[in-house]
């Protein structure tokens, strides 16, 4: 990702703050690129999700990949950007 971003690669290696810059874009990439395509849960109890009541014990798939580039949760999903992990951290 830094090799197709050279702008990202070049703040990277000139950044005082190495370590937080670091984190940024490994938190980015994870993001754009999840460890894991797929994630069984299962629920414990009467719950509600998306409008439909599930009974205990429901199988539920959970894929990092589709979430991580939702547009009604991130702005510019398809788009590497390690700088949006500081504009989070500005806002909470």
């Amino acid at each position: 990702l830094l090799l197709k971003n050279p702008d990202y690669l070049k703040a990277f290696k000139n950044s005082s703050r190495h370590a937080l810059v670091r984190k940024n874009i490994l938190q980015e990439g994870l993001r754009l690129y999840p460890s894991f395509p797929i994630s069984a849960r299962q629920n414990i109890g009467q719950m509600e999700l998306g409008g439909k009541e599930l009974s205990p014990r429901t199988n539920l798939l959970i894929s990092p990949y589709i979430t991580h580039r939702n547009p009604k949760l991130w702005t510019a999903p398809e788009t590497f950007d390690p700088e949006r992990y500081q504009k989070i951290d500005s806002e909470t």
